[in-house]
């Protein structure tokens, strides 16, 4: 030891801890980005390619004056190519504004078909999650969107007039298995701790 050095005193210790403490911090929040980050990319990548392929089927209904009503923007209304109304109001001020319903926008004959999301337990019955019948819509039947150990994603389709029947439905073929992420146990079981308090 040089003159100049001085003894390691006892203030020091808990500062070294401290530091142990923030980079275990830091690295269990980098691997838990990690895991989420890999899960949603299956299972997200999996998804644009069903809803591609929703939109590319519906597009061949498409008579250029029809609207479609969905309670999500994106892959299915585009690709289908019909007027849409974003249920979800970000593409519709109106709606965002709250100053038009849902159910007025589903009472507009013009509007024929309406897509919905629908989330089931993998030992869960896909039927219908909601009822339109007031607006004279009726239940076609339910797309695979994604699909894991636990959870099934459909999208379900409503129509008015059979516009949309179960046939032109079962002309969609998708693939809604994605590769299991290592993080999904971590995350079904984290859903399970809150779900419990």
């Amino acid at each position: 030891r040089t003159k100049n050095q001085e003894p390691r005193t006892k203030n020091q210790e808990p500062r070294t801890k401290n530091r142990v403490l923030v980079y275990m911090l830091v690295g269990f929040l980098w691997i838990f980005n990690f895991g989420v980050t890999d899960m949603y990319a299956k299972k997200l990548g999996t998804a644009a390619r069903n809803l591609r392929q929703i939109g590319l089927v519906l597009k061949q209904k498409n008579d250029h004056k029809s609207w479609m009503a969905y309670g999500d923007a994106g892959f299915v209304c585009f690709y289908s190519g019909f007027n849409t109304i974003d249920l979800g109001g970000l593409n519709t001020k109106q709606i965002a504004k709250g100053l038009l319903s849902e159910e007025d926008v589903l009472r507009n004959p013009e509007v024929r078909i309406v897509l919905k999301n629908a989330e089931f337990s993998a030992d869960e019955a896909i039927v219908s999650r909601f009822d339109f019948e007031s607006s004279g819509l009726s239940y076609v039947g339910s797309i695979p969107m994604t699909r894991d150990s636990r959870k099934t994603m459909v999208v379900q389709c409503y129509t008015r007039d059979e516009f949309i029947t179960p046939e032109d439905l079962a002309e969609i073929e998708t693939n809604p298995d994605y590769e299991k992420s290592w993080f999904e146990a971590v995350y079904y079981l984290g859903r399970k701790i809150i779900k419990s308090r």
